[in-house]
């Protein structure tokens, strides 16, 4: 692939990702604001409420994760 061609490439998938992102902005925007508001103390690092939060956000997008526990 030529330079040009890559970089015409990168340029229409950024102008599509910020496509998306203007899409969903109030989403976003709604979610940041509601997950910042989750205390998250630290110490001791208790973050529960904030990972039950991502995750109901990501279970009513329909996304898979997963957790990783730091005390296994």
């Amino acid at each position: 692939m030529k330079r040009t061609e890559a970089k015409r490439k990168a340029a229409d998938g950024k102008r599509q990702i910020l496509a998306w992102i203007e899409e969903d902005r109030d989403r976003i925007i709604r979610f940041l604001a509601d997950f910042m508001r989750i205390a998250t103390p630290n110490p001791p690092g208790d973050t529960r409420a904030a990972r039950q939060f991502a995750a109901k956000f990501l279970d009513e997008q329909g996304l898979d994760y997963r957790v990783v526990d730091p005390e296994p």
